[in-house]
């Protein structure tokens, strides 16, 4: 969160409690993948990942370098934050960055550019009627470049088109774009889902000896592909320590 007047919070939610970050008013602060407690602590133990990867350690690393550089009032643009940004992308691959956004508080403007149309489009806020219903635009175009009366009227169907898109990548079901999309336009407790019905979350818990050690990892959905060594995701993690009750059994 941020205001106009360059003073910024960072709030994460950590085993269901609230962690506050804050810091003085025009000093940038920098969030990636993992939270800021975990970035912290491993923001010097870098020296062993090869360089221009994808891992949040080492993206955050690349942008609290780049942030302590900004001296002057000049330092801060909308240039440079693009720039910084792009310095942090994951350029291609299944998982590259398909967006990079700036808010111009002071302007009350939103530039943005997507992976596959480059050119910086640009929508301000103070040329936004906020009383007219649902609207929005097309992301990957280039034609446009001012926004600001571009806007359309922004339907089920289409946010279902662009969801199912990604979704589709994914390999989730139909039915479930279906469903996600219906619940976006009208949000309902429902207990019985297609996504509750047909997939499930799991946790992978690998104990490490020693606190600061890196272990690589990668997860496979079947025999087969073990046995091709293809890999679902892959990765990396530290070992950290975790406070055991007396007397229970650590497994």
């Amino acid at each position: 969160m941020a205001d106009t007047n360059g003073k910024s919070v960072i709030i994460e939610f950590l085993d269901g409690k609230p962690a506050i970050y804050e810091k003085e008013a025009n000093s940038c602060q920098a969030i990636t993948n993992k939270s800021v407690v975990f970035s912290e602590k491993y923001i010097d133990n870098i020296q062993d990942i090869p360089k221009k990867n994808t891992s949040e350690i080492y993206r955050y690393h690349q942008l609290e370098n780049q942030i302590k550089k900004l001296q002057k009032p000049s330092d801060f643009s909308e240039k440079s934050a693009f720039q910084m940004l792009k310095s942090v992308s994951i350029p291609k691959g299944d998982f590259k960055t398909v967006w990079s956004i700036v808010y111009n508080l002071e302007n009350k403007t939103i530039s943005f550019l997507s992976h596959s149309h480059k050119k910086t489009k640009q929508i301000s806020l103070n040329n936004i009627d906020f009383e007219q219903g649902l609207s929005g635009f097309n992301i990957n175009q280039d034609k446009e470049i001012v926004l600001d009366t571009k806007l359309t009227p922004f339907t089920e169907q289409l946010n279902f088109e662009i969801l199912s898109a990604s979704l589709e990548h994914l390999d989730f079901a139909m039915n479930l774009s279906i469903e996600i999309s219906a619940y976006q336009f009208n949000q309902k407790l429902d207990t019985q889902s297609y996504f509750s019905q047909n997939y499930f979350h799991f946790d992978i818990s690998i104990p490490l000896i020693e606190e600061g050690k890196r272990l690589i990892f990668v997860v496979m959905d079947s025999e087969n592909n073990f046995n091709k060594k293809v890999a679902v995701t892959g990765g990396y993690l530290f070992g950290t320590t975790l406070d055991i009750p007396e007397h229970a059994d650590p497994r």
